[in-house]
Order: structure tokens, then C-alpha cells, then sequence
């Protein structure tokens, strides 16, 4: 269940020890959008006991981990120095047909992508500079379906309370966390990915 004066809410959280990310999930739950920011390696609450086995017999991240942030948005920098402290954010509307097709809200690491904060995207568009230059070595990703919120109607010259899907997905490289973004597309919209 989602309450609608949830929707246009933005919860920024860095937090550990159950409880906040437990809140944070709540709000997710219940329509707001939360952007988890983490440390580099995933923080402490990553490995939090009881832990789930990996193949090679060791331990891997915490059953806690995956229950607690699902359906948030999360971007990983390195607080302690100053480039990791800076984030570039971007809300742009893409164009086909002189129609809008997708709504992109999206945040750039200067530490994981070099050069971006001189980058001008009205020029070249985020994701193209994105993949030219800072190829990622993998990725968390997940589609969903949401009502419009009055801006997401708004940007894609739609009803509010429509249907759209909905991606988020956060890309990593060796320096951290790449880009986080979440892409609404207009109702109608089909991807069809083929191998």
C-alpha cells in the first residue's frame, strides 16, 4: 500500500543498526523514494551477523542487508575525502518524436567518473558521456511499476496516478559507485533487450 502524499517525498539516508534502515524502508514502502548513501564496500551493516554462505565456504553480506533495502535507491562514495563528498545531480526529459519517452533523475560520482563535473549535458546526454568514458564492471538494477507522481505526469505529459516502469539502477567500477538513477518511462513505452 502507498500513500499518495508520499510520492513527491525524497528521503536521503545514511544510517546502520537495523532501525533507520528499517524506517527508511517503511517510507519506501509506503511511496516515498529513499537514496540510500553507503560507504564504499557496502558499510557495516553489509556483513552483519547472521550472514549468508558463499560458495568458496566463506561468509558473504548479511541476511539483513537485501530484507532491509529493498526498493530504495542507493549510491556507494568514500565520505572521508573531499571528492567523495561531492555529487552531481541531473533531472533530465528525453525526446522522440517530439514527445517525451522517459524522465531520468540522476546522480554522478566525480570520484568513480572523472571529468563529469565539467562535463555539459545539454550537450551530450549523461548516459552516453556515462558509457564512452566510464565503462561499469557490474550493476544493481530493478524494474517496477509506479503511479505517476504530479512531477513524473507532468515531465511526461501524462495523467498523474498513470501506470509507467520504472528502472533503477546503480553502476559501479574499481573507483565506487559510477551513477544511480531512476528512469520513468511513458505508458506505452516497450524494451525489448535481445542477446
Amino acid at each position: 500500500m502507498t500513500y499518495s502524499f508520499l510520492k513527491d517525498l525524497r528521503v536521503i539516508e545514511s544510517s546502520a543498526f537495523i532501525a533507520a534502515p528499517l524506517a527508511g524502508l517503511a517510507l519506501a514502502q509506503f511511496g516515498a523514494q529513499v537514496i540510500r548513501v553507503e560507504m564504499i564496500g557496502g558499510g557495516i551493516d553489509y556483513a552483519r551477523m547472521p550472514r549468508m554462505p558463499r560458495d568458496d565456504g566463506g561468509q558473504g553480506r548479511s541476511f539483513y542487508w537485501p530484507a532491509l533495502n529493498k526498493g530504495k535507491r542507493s549510491i556507494a562514495i568514500d565520505r572521508r575525502r573531499p571528492e567523495g563528498r561531492e555529487l552531481i545531480h541531473l533531472r533530465t526529459v528525453h525526446y522522440g518524436d517530439d514527445r517525451p519517452f522517459q524522465a531520468e533523475d540522476r546522480w554522478i560520482n566525480p570520484a568513480a567518473a572523472p571529468g563529469a563535473e565539467t562535463v555539459d549535458f545539454q550537450r551530450i546526454t549523461a548516459n552516453e558521456w556515462l558509457v564512452r568514458n566510464f565503462p561499469w564492471l557490474h550493476a544493481d538494477m530493478a524494474f517496477s511499476a509506479e503511479n505517476a507522481s504530479a512531477r513524473d505526469a507532468r515531465l511526461l505529459e501524462t495523467r498523474q496516478g498513470t501506470a509507467l516502469l520504472i528502472l533503477q539502477r546503480t553502476t559501479f567500477n574499481d573507483l565506487g559507485a559510477i551513477t544511480s538513477v531512476r528512469v520513468a518511462f511513458h505508458p506505452g513505452y516497450a524494451m525489448i533487450a535481445t542477446h
